[in-house]
């Protein structure tokens, strides 16, 4: 199965290596929310977690 934002561990994932979250207390907030996320909520976060990735990884090649 593919990584998708409905795996709990995938988006806690994304979170954690997140440039955007730099903070733990910042990380902790949103790994408290994701319980609380409705599917298409999961899937927003998850695209501008890995669009800021895309971003930072290209702008440094």
């Amino acid at each position: 199965m593919a990584e998708s934002p409905e795996d709990r561990t995938y988006l806690a994932g994304l979170i954690e290596r997140s440039p955007l979250l730099p903070e733990a207390r910042l990380r902790a907030h949103w790994l408290g929310l994701l319980p609380w996320l409705e599917v298409d909520e999961r899937y927003e976060l998850a695209a501008l977690l890995v669009n800021v990735e895309h971003v930072i990884r290209d702008s440094s090649a």
